[in-house]
């Protein structure tokens, strides 16, 4: 049985059935922003809703955001996506300033390593040829 699929509000076809699992699949293994558009009426709208709803923020599946049918949803929507679009900027910027850190944070390593190397390093032993010339 399909978790989240106990109670169905509709029963669905085996081709509606393969679509959601195969959705699922797909939500599971997502690393990153999607933005699905599921297009069903009726009983079988409730039913792929209330599968998604029970699916949401467990196994791997993300939690997802619900918006309006229709007209009314557009600013919601738009909204929605301005935000995203400002967070990932913070996020890209975040994760330059991480690794422009890393890289510093290494480099500064390295030196003082080499530093340290040459201080612990005995001093050469006069050349050979040149206390004979």
């Amino acid at each position: 049985m399909i978790a989240g699929a106990e109670r169905p509000l509709a029963l669905l076809t085996a081709e509606s059935e393969q679509k959601l699992e195969a959705l699922r699949r797909s939500l599971r293994r997502s690393s990153s922003f999607g933005f699905y558009v599921i297009y069903a009426a009726g009983a079988a709208q409730a039913e792929a809703i209330r599968r998604l709803r029970a699916w949401g923020g467990i196994g791997g599946i993300p939690e997802f955001l619900y918006f309006a049918s229709g007209r009314e949803a557009a600013p919601a929507i738009e909204e929605f996506l301005s935000k995203e679009r400002r967070d990932a900027k913070v996020r890209r910027y975040a994760e330059e300033e991480k690794q422009a850190t890393i890289e510093t944070a290494f480099r500064r390593g390295h030196r003082a390593r080499r530093k340290k190397r040459e201080e612990e390093r005995p001093a050469a032993p006069p050349s050979k040829r040149r206390a004979a010339g």
